[in-house]
């Protein structure tokens, strides 16, 4: 009887064992699955992953091509010497160094036609309502909004900002899953822009991106990408207003062998045909940053390439509050004069309580 109640204590404590060492066993696996598990994909639409993987930073400049690999070099008179007229050729300007075409310091009459045209000065309270999308250069607007409002509150209204350095159009479409994703955090949470304007509940976004789209993408790409953008927007917030701001120029001196002002005079042409055609409105705060020649000021530049001084900030700020986009109440009255259009074609008449044209005149 003893020997039974011993092999029966002795069962129950093996079985006590195992079953122990099999919860311990199933909660170290449940554990790895939860922490190996993969975060659920993000629903998005149609994505083209960037043609190069690793996008270089073109704030931080590029490597120069050696001497020996530069086609003709067109030096100025005085550098170099007979022997060789390549000796200064670190003192060419980048245009000269890399036979860069001149940019514009206007634009075709017809492209201009198409962008906001002047209009009565508006009020800081054109802001309201509304939020900047951009890059370091939207960045740097942001940070001297911040620094005014601290002697007054309502410059700039209340607008809003979403800049992250280096941001792209193609970065904007980027999930935020991807280990490529730079978007802003908000409310501690990385989110994508257009989350994050449906949020704030804003009924206008300013958009200026493209510095770092320029030098990478074609044309092509490049207006692809800004048409997913805005129709992601558009899904996001059905009845906001779209205004797209110029490409900002660089310095005379700035300019890259693969980012220069020629070329983003060509992109922003293409960009103001395409707002037209995507119902957004074309801002070309360009207009008051460039030189007589095409070039952003040397002394608008706060570091002799595309950042901006805060008297280019104030340039700017003036200008869009002389070409104002019209109200979304406007903008109602403008479609059912002009067929569902928000852009007025030559010959048609103004909106009655609207001051000045947005777009053609």
């Amino acid at each position: 009887m003893k020997n039974n109640k011993k092999i029966i204590r002795n069962t129950v404590s093996v079985l006590s064992m195992i079953i122990i060492a099999a919860i311990f066993v199933g909660c170290f696996i449940i554990t790895e699955q939860l922490r190996t598990k993969e975060p659920p994909k993000q629903q998005i639409s149609s994505y083209t992953p960037p043609i190069n993987a690793e996008i270089p930073d073109l704030f931080n400049g590029d490597e120069d091509t050696p001497v020996e690999e530069l086609p003709v070099i067109v030096v100025p008179p005085g550098e170099g010497t007979e022997d060789d007229p390549t000796e200064n050729v670190e003192e060419l300007l980048p245009r000269e160094k890399y036979g860069l075409p001149y940019p514009q310091k206007d634009r075709p009459e017809d492209i201009q036609a198409m962008t906001v045209q002047h209009t009565s000065k508006s009020g800081y309270e054109y802001f309201d309502n509304s939020v900047f999308l951009g890059d370091s250069v939207t960045l740097g607007l942001k940070n001297y909004t911040t620094k005014k409002r601290q002697t007054d509150s309502y410059f700039l209204g209340n607008a809003k900002f979403i800049a992250v350095g280096s941001y792209s159009v193609a970065d904007t479409l980027v999930p935020v899953t991807s280990a490529n994703s730079i978007h802003s955090l908000y409310n501690g949470v990385v989110t994508q822009p257009q989350d994050i304007i449906a949020d704030m509940g804003v009924k206008r976004v300013f958009i200026c991106l493209g510095l770092n789209d320029v030098g990478i993408y074609t044309q092509n790409e490049y207006l692809t990408n800004y048409s997913i953008l805005i129709n992601r927007i558009r899904q996001a917030v059905p009845d906001i207003q779209i205004a797209i701001l110029s490409v900002t120029p660089l310095t005379v001196e700035g300019e890259r062998k693969i980012l220069y002002n020629a070329k983003i005079d060509e992109y922003n042409n293409a960009l103001v045909a395409f707002a037209q055609e995507n119902g957004c409105y074309f801002i070309d705060i360009s207009t008051v940053l460039k030189d007589e020649l095409g070039y952003l000021t040397d002394e608008l530049s706060s570091d002799n390439y595309c950042h901006l001084e805060p008297e280019a900030y104030d340039a700017w700020i003036d200008y869009m509050m002389h070409h104002c986009i019209p109200t979304p109440e406007e903008e109602a009255a403008l479609k059912e004069a002009n067929g569902g259009a928000i852009h007025i074609d030559k010959g048609v008449p103004e909106v009655e309580g609207f001051e000045g044209s947005a777009g053609l005149p």
